[in-house]
């Protein structure tokens, strides 16, 4: 929140020399102030809230920028929990790190992931301003939903490669044990 006031003052060119005593809120920044669009992660969602300023002649660019800096940071914590569930996942069913399962959910976690996100559309979007200078500020918030994310991978991983990376290491197992049958009845 003290960034965020640090940010409108800088943008609309403030610039004041803020004082901090230890166990004590800063100084000059004014009244204490809840972020437009501000929302938070929930049981059910992830949640982002992303900025971005400019002169109010583009708004199209603010608006675009504050939606990719919610987007990246949703995607950051969408990728922190996933690779947190990945690892404790694979030492839950004793898989050796760096195996070809593990490389490929991982893979299609991050690919499942970069869609979504891509694709996430805003959930709330309000402006600030224009100061003196005619700069605005947008504050827009993206949600995407955790339980979409998990059926999405789980339907990707589904359709994925490792059914067929199964199957070639049973053919492989078949041909290998011929292979030995074979050495075994073969006359020395």
């Amino acid at each position: 929140m003290i960034a965020m006031a640090g940010t409108i003052l800088t943008a609309c060119g403030g610039s004041r020399n803020v004082a901090q005593v230890p166990g004590q809120p800063p100084v000059g920044l004014g009244p204490a102030w809840t972020m437009p669009c501000n929302v938070y992660d929930t049981p059910q969602e992830f949640a982002a809230t992303g900025t971005a300023s400019g002169s109010r002649h583009r708004m199209d660019a603010i608006q675009l920028a504050a939606l990719t800096n919610a987007q990246n940071i949703i995607r950051q914590k969408m990728e922190h929990f996933y690779q947190g569930f990945v690892d404790s996942y694979m030492l839950g069913v004793g898989a050796n790190q760096g195996t070809d399962f593990e490389t490929e959910v991982r893979n299609v976690g991050r690919q499942v992931i970069v869609a979504m996100v891509n694709d996430a559309r805003h959930s709330c979007l309000q402006w600030i301003g224009p100061c003196e200078r005619g700069d605005v500020q947008a504050f827009m918030a993206v949600q995407i939903s955790r339980e979409r994310v998990a059926q999405e991978i789980t339907n990707r991983l589904s359709r994925s490669e490792h059914q067929a990376v199964r199957e070639r290491a049973a053919q492989a197992r078949g041909e290998m044990l011929e292979f030995f049958q074979d050495l075994g009845n073969s006359p020395e």
